[in-house]
């Protein structure tokens, strides 16, 4: 895995509130950053261009 996928997942976690064993709810626009992010991590993960 490439260190960008592996920066985006850390970033995925953290927007999701992956914080340990601890889970906090998402405002509307955090939510749509971790959606977006997390499409972006598959492909990077894939290797697949953007």
């Amino acid at each position: 895995m490439s260190n960008e996928a592996r920066n985006f997942l850390r970033l995925r976690y953290w927007l999701e509130g992956r914080d340990g064993e601890h889970l906090r709810s998402l405002s509307p626009y955090e939510q749509s950053m971790a959606d977006r992010l997390r499409f972006e991590a598959q492909y990077l993960i894939a290797g697949g261009p953007f």
